[in-house]
């Protein structure tokens, strides 16, 4: 550091580029906010979906701080909000985005200048999530008001367009097979009757590869 504070070089003890600043023990040390951990902390990355994009902010300094935090998308400011920081204290600043669909979105956000500007931004990507394809097995008419399986296509798939997180294929206990049960990451089962043994092995085989069910019982007596 002596070197340092006579302006030597200091060899390659630090990466190429780095800047050093030595302050005496007498000097208060600059005022500094710095951004970490950006994250999607609500709603699948799907087109058209209110995101909640939040990053966290820390105040180095001794002293309260108000911090003004901007969000940009793709290099255009799209928002900018206020938070007040305590001292050696971390907030969150949280944003609300639709998410436009673009296939890859560079997501910065930001502070004024101060003490220490490398950590005045934070990053991340957004990629559109592929929809989860689930499968809904019920012999209840799903278009019929008040039936169970009305309301479980529609807890799967509310709006039944692309806003919707899952993709969902309806089948029912009478078919002789079930062809792209392999292909889902879950299935639901409603009000069934009997199942063949076909069908059982196919629910079986799912949760032998991981694959997420649940069962509702319902109100019928179920053969086997």
């Amino acid at each position: 550091w002596a070197q340092a504070i006579e302006g030597q070089a200091v060899g390659d003890a630090l990466p190429g580029g780095t800047r050093v600043t030595v302050l005496g023990p007498s000097q208060d040390a600059p005022k500094n906010l710095g951004l970490y951990g950006a994250a999607v902390s609500r709603g699948p990355t799907l087109t058209g979906q209110k995101l909640k994009l939040g990053v966290s902010v820390t105040n180095h300094s001794d002293q309260p701080q108000a911090a003004s935090v901007g969000l940009e998308v793709d290099g255009q400011r799209v928002d900018r909000q206020s938070v007040q920081v305590e001292a050696r204290a971390t907030v969150e600043a949280a944003f609300e985005y639709v998410y436009d669909g673009a296939d890859f979105s560079r997501v910065a956000f930001t502070l004024p200048g101060d003490g220490l500007e490398a950590d005045n931004r934070c990053y991340m990507v957004l990629r559109e999530q592929e929809r989860a394809k689930v499968a809904l097995i019920t012999d209840d008419d799903v278009d019929q008001p008040g039936t169970s399986g009305y309301f479980l296509l529609r807890a799967l798939a509310p709006h039944g367009d692309d806003r919707d997180r899952f993709t969902v294929t309806r089948y029912h206990s009478g078919q002789a097979s079930w062809d792209g049960l392999d292909d889902v990451s879950a299935v639901v089962v409603g009000e069934i009757g009997v199942l063949s043994s076909d069908n059982i092995a196919a629910l079986h085989r799912l949760m032998s590869n991981g694959g997420g069910l649940i069962y509702f019982c319902g109100r019928r007596a179920v053969v086997e």
